[in-house]
């Protein structure tokens, strides 16, 4: 028995939960986020409903309409508080999400959004590829090379954690890989054609996506120009006052193991300074990582047909 929960992938969203907050203090009682409201934003006394949080500009123009129109004159906390209680309701925000009926498919699921955002990402990677491929100049180089890095790093972020779930859902219902198991195996091979020799690892997701973090974050954060570690070399008696202590009472805060000197505060901020780790990888590692992009969605796409498969047969057995 495949079960409920599975199905979830295959489920339809919709936007009809309503949430709300109560500023503190201000000339609004209670703000309620409808999605499914006509209006950008109605009130009613001093309850104010609204259908998005996204322009805090126009819901706050649209709020001072309101009020005017209705002889209301808004107390000067209430723009702050009205702001802050967006906030919230970005943070309560949710929607519903629901098992298809049987007689509407074909339908629309939320891996059919997923597929399609991700195969769009997919089209975005070929091309900022395609342009760095045939870029000459070092500049114009250096510019798509970081839009390739942007675009596989998103990728491999969100595509990653996709793919965990399926594998779960494959070891736990076999029926799921079987049917499956030839984009299991097209994926398999693209990951193994990376050129994994600098690695030091064996091809595998996790490996995947630490090579393409390393090159995202040495690109985007590493800004300092320093490529190795730096050791500085005090003089004899550098450490003024220092004095270390050990075999402190346990779980002390106040009076703990600790190396204390005359600049430690100093010495602390410096600690902070880190690099990026440094792993080229060749170009072919970017020309080969689309296969392995594409194999991703591939293998989400015919899951995801086949678990619409699965449950219109559930469906009719019942």
């Amino acid at each position: 028995m495949l079960g409920h929960l599975v199905f979830g992938l295959i489920g339809s969203v919709s936007e009809d939960r309503r949430v709300e907050a109560a500023p503190r203090t201000g000339s609004i009682s209670r703000i309620v986020w409808n999605p499914a409201a006509r209006e950008l934003l109605t009130m009613i006394g001093d309850v104010v409903e609204i259908n998005s949080v996204e322009d805090e500009e126009a819901l706050w123009s649209a709020y001072m309409s309101a009020a005017d129109a209705s002889g209301l004159t808004v107390s000067p906390q209430t723009q702050p508080e009205f702001a802050e209680a967006l906030d919230t309701l970005l943070g309560l925000g949710a929607a519903s999400l629901r098992l298809p009926q049987p007689e509407m498919r074909p339908h629309t699921g939320i891996l059919d959004t997923i597929v399609k955002a991700l195969r769009e990402h997919v089209s975005d990677y070929g091309a900022v590829l395609v342009k760095y491929t045939r870029a000459q100049a070092d500049e114009s180089r250096k510019i798509h090379f970081n839009e390739v890095l942007r675009v596989a790093y998103a990728f491999s972020q969100e595509a990653s954690t996709l793919l965990r779930l399926i594998v779960s859902v494959c070891d736990l219902k076999p029926l799921v890989l079987w049917a499956t198991i030839d984009k299991h195996h097209d994926l398999s091979e693209a990951l193994k054609s990376l050129p994994w020799t600098r690695s030091r690892r064996k091809p595998s997701l996790k490996g995947y996506i630490d090579l393409v973090g390393d090159a995202r974050n040495r690109a985007f954060h590493n800004i300092f120009p320093f490529d190795k570690a730096l050791h500085f070399e005090l003089p004899d008696g550098a450490l003024a006052g220092a004095e270390l202590r050990i075999f402190s009472e346990f779980g002390s805060r106040s009076h703990g193991n600790e190396l204390s000197f005359h600049d430690k505060a100093l010495a602390e901020v410096m600690l902070g300074f880190t690099r990026a780790r440094r792993r080229p990888t060749p170009d072919t590692f970017w020309q080969k990582n689309e296969a392995v992009m594409k194999g991703m969605v591939d293998l989400f796409a015919e899951t995801n047909a086949l678990l619409k498969d699965l449950y219109a047969q559930r469906s009719e057995q019942r």
